[in-house]
C-alpha cells in the first residue's frame, strides 16, 4: 500500500499523511474522514490542494481536474473562480455589517457624512432635550476604567421603575465604556463572568442587578450609555430577505470587489420618557 501526503491549503495549510493503493482512493478517505490528524500547519492566504506520493512526484494538474471534489480548486491562469469566494463574501458581509451598526447609531442626515449621511440613528433624537431620561444625575465628567461601575449602576438606579423591571430591560454602549466596566470590575475583584471568555465578552449582567449592558459597535468612539427596553429600539427596513437588492461584483477594470445594497431603514422609540441617556459633562451628545 502506496504512503500519500495530502496538503490542503484554505487560509491555514493543513498536512497529513494518508495510506492507500491509489491517489483516488487517498481523496476518498479524506472526503469520508475530513477529521484527520494534522501533521503540519502553516499560514496561507490562498486556496490549492495537492497530493504528494511518497516517492515526492506531486500529482499532476491534469489529475486534479479529474479528481471528485475539486471544483473549488484553481489549477490555471485562466480559471476565472476567486479561489476563496466564501471567505471573501463572508469577510465583506461583517463590515456591512459593521457600517450599518454604525449608521443605526451615529447617522444623522444633516450632519452626518459617507454612509452615517443616509438616515438619523438613535443618537440624533435620544437625547434630554427630546424627553428622554437623565441618567448622570450626579455631573460626571467623564467615565474612566476607576469610575465605570459607580457610572453603570447609577444609570441603573435613574432609570425608570417600570423599565428596569421589564424583562428585556437592557443598556447599550460602546466598546471603550465596555471596557472601562470590565477593568473596573478585575480592579474590584468582581469576576462575575468567566475570566477565560474575556476576549469574546460582548455583554454582562451589572453586578448586585438584573441590568444586561451589550457592547455595540455603533458607539464606539463615543461615552453614550442608553438603557431601556430592547423591544423599545426599533428598527425598520422594507427587505423581505437577507439578500434583496444585494450585489457583489469583481471589476476587472478597477481591480476591486464592490459591494452595494439598497433598501430602506430607520430606527424609533415609542417612548421617549421610558429610554435612559448618559452623557459625560465633559462631553455632551
Amino acid at each position: 500500500m502506496k504512503k500519500y501526503t495530502f496538503t490542503r491549503s484554505a487560509i491555514v495549510q493543513e498536512t497529513y499523511f494518508v495510506e492507500a493503493e491509489t491517489e483516488q482512493e487517498a481523496w476518498d478517505i479524506i472526503r469520508d474522514n475530513p477529521d484527520q490528524p494534522v501533521v503540519d500547519s502553516e499560514f496561507l492566504d490562498w486556496y490549492t490542494d495537492y497530493f504528494v506520493c511518497e516517492d515526492g512526484d506531486t500529482v499532476c494538474e491534469d489529475c486534479l481536474s479529474s479528481i471528485p471534489k475539486k471544483e473549488s480548486v484553481v489549477t490555471t491562469a485562466e480559471d476565472k473562480t476567486l479561489p476563496f469566494e466564501q471567505q471573501i463574501i463572508n469577510y465583506l458581509l461583517q463590515l456591512h455589517s459593521f457600517e450599518l451598526d454604525k449608521l443605526i447609531w451615529k447617522g444623522n442626515k444633516a450632519t452626518g457624512s459617507g454612509n452615517l449621511a443616509f438616515m438619523n440613528g438613535f443618537r440624533q433624537f435620544l437625547t434630554t432635550a427630546n424627553g428622554c431620561v437623565n441618567l448622570n444625575t450626579t455631573s460626571v465628567a467623564s467615565i474612566s476604567a476607576s469610575n465605570a461601575f459607580d457610572v453603570f449602576y447609577n444609570c441603573f438606579i435613574e432609570t425608570p421603575a417600570n423599565v428596569a423591571e421589564a424583562n428585556d430591560f437592557i443598556c447599550f454602549t460602546g466598546r471603550e465604556n465596555f471596557n472601562y466596566l470590565t477593568k473596573n470590575l478585575v480592579d474590584d475583584n468582581l469576576f462575575h463572568y468567566n475570566p477565560s471568555n474575556i476576549g469574546d465578552l460582548n455583554e454582562l449582567v451589572l453586578p448586585g442587578t438584573n441590568m444586561r449592558i451589550v457592547k455595540v459597535n455603533g458607539l464606539n468612539g463615543l461615552d453614550n450609555i442608553y438603557t431601556g427596553r430592547a423591544s423599545h429600539f426599533v428598527f425598520g427596513t422594507d427587505l423581505s430577505s437577507d439578500f434583496e437588492n444585494f450585489d457583489l461584483w469583481y471589476s476587472q477594470d478597477d481591480d476591486v470587489l464592490y459591494l452595494r445594497t439598497k433598501f430602506r431603514a430607520g430606527v424609533q422609540v415609542p417612548f421617549l420618557n421610558q429610554i435612559g441617556v448618559w452623557n459625560g459633562t465633559g462631553s455632551p451628545n
